[in-house]
């Protein structure tokens, strides 16, 4: 009896220490483990052709036009040392993303001024992971960015900031909430060449034609510009070059431009604050001159 109580006693050990090394490798697998577990806050770098689903965006910047792909949950993506997995409780969220400089343009010219894009600030980018906000690599290569992958509880947005204006990308739908620079997307559309001149016969008294001369040669319509940062809330840019000879304030309704460096002699470049292209520009001379406005109207 007490030898069959023996053998029982050993085989159950030895059935406990095979149990015990089946459970001690089960854990030592699995992802939070080994290091493979993507756990909240947690960023790592990836291929962006794993970066599978999503949605794409674009986000318009003063140094170009930001091509974003989110992917709010993915179960796994594969890389040389292994595969990257969500924890328990985590999701992990798919970034790539791209910048396409902007390429020569007069809308270009007027948002730099005398800087250049390789001067510009670089944006800075950060997951809205619930309350919290994960902070991201801030570097914008001109091609697909290596990829990240990150580990959020409640993830719901990427947010873009550029001196101070944050556009905020929703992971689910792709949708670019506070978007600024929407006018960023295409700076060739931001000019628009008038070359329209004041007529002799608008001069009042008559005889001021023959020393006063004025003209709108192009407006350009944008959201930022470099030494004046974004423009306010529900505003534009705009800005107006113009042929003045004779000494004239340029107005537009009852705003008094504001110099920015001349772009060639014989011009002057005035930056207004409106809510879009205006209707008209008013050149007053003043000295019993009466004001001339120069329609910027299709028509």
């Amino acid at each position: 009896m007490r030898s069959m109580t023996t053998r029982w006693i050993a085989t159950w050990s030895i059935a406990a220490s095979v149990l015990a090394g089946l459970v001690l490798t089960s854990c030592s697998s699995s992802p939070d483990d080994s290091g493979q577990g993507v756990g909240e806050g947690q960023v790592e770098e990836v291929s962006p052709e794993q970066i599978s689903g999503g949605r794409e965006a674009q986000v318009g910047l003063p140094t170009g036009v930001l091509t974003l792909k989110v992917s709010p949950a993915i179960g796994s993506v594969v890389t040389d040392s292994g595969d990257l997995r969500p924890r328990a409780g985590t999701k992990m969220v798919g970034i790539a993303w791209k910048l396409q400089p902007h390429s020569s343009s007069e809308g270009r010219d007027v948002l730099l001024e005398d800087q250049t894009l390789e001067s510009l600030p670089e944006p800075s980018f950060s997951l809205l992971d619930g309350e919290e906000e994960i902070a991201l690599p801030s570097e914008v290569p001109s091609q697909w960015y290596q990829g990240l992958v990150v580990g959020a509880k409640d993830p719901s947005v990427l947010q873009v900031e550029y001196d101070g204006v944050t556009q905020r990308v929703e992971l689910d739908t792709g949708v670019v909430e506070g978007n600024q620079g929407e006018q960023l997307k295409d700076l060739a559309a931001a000019s628009t060449t008038f070359d329209r001149r004041c007529p002799a016969k608008a001069f009042e008294p008559k005889e001021a034609a023959l020393t006063h001369e004025c003209g709108v040669r192009a407006v350009h319509v944008l959201p930022y510009i470099t030494s004046l940062g974004w423009a306010p809330d529900g505003q534009t840019w705009v800005v107006v070059d113009a042929d003045i000879d004779g000494g004239a304030t340029v107005r537009i309704g009852q705003k008094v431009g504001r110099e920015l460096a001349s772009p060639s002699g014989g011009v002057r470049r005035l930056v207004f604050v409106a809510p879009n292209m205006p209707s008209e520009v008013t050149f007053d001379f003043g000295s019993g001159i009466s004001p001339i406005a120069v329609s910027l109207s299709s028509n």
